[in-house]
């Protein structure tokens, strides 16, 4: 989970995304699956798929495609459920803090259904 000062284009958060994933896991993403506000990203080292898009799939893509969709639920709900907009923290700082709040409250809660 990672807060966003002001409300910046998706295309244009793609490639700090992805470094963060290679900071985490010590890996660059070879692929990236993401939806149609990403059009316009600009990354170059990772092949990035965006739904909706037809043409070169293989099944095994579509397929992934289909998995990516599934997730987006789970965006909503956990949008719903920490009222991200709702924050009481003050600045910059405090939407930074309470982004990583409502994830790990999210985690823990997929925890304890497990």
């Amino acid at each position: 989970m990672r807060a966003m000062p002001g409300n910046p284009y998706n295309g244009h958060r793609l490639a700090g995304a992805l470094e963060q994933v290679e900071i985490l896991t010590d890996r660059r993403p070879s692929l990236a699956l993401v939806n149609r506000g990403y059009r316009g990203h600009g990354v170059e080292t990772t092949r990035v798929l965006i739904s909706g898009t037809r043409r070169g799939l293989t099944p095994t893509l579509a397929k992934l495609l289909c998995r990516r969709s599934a997730t987006e639920p789970e965006i909503g709900q956990l949008k719903t459920d920490a009222r991200p907009a709702r924050c009481a923290l003050k600045g910059t700082i405090g939407d930074a803090i309470f982004a990583v709040l409502c994830a790990c409250g999210h985690n823990i809660r997929k925890m304890s259904y497990d």
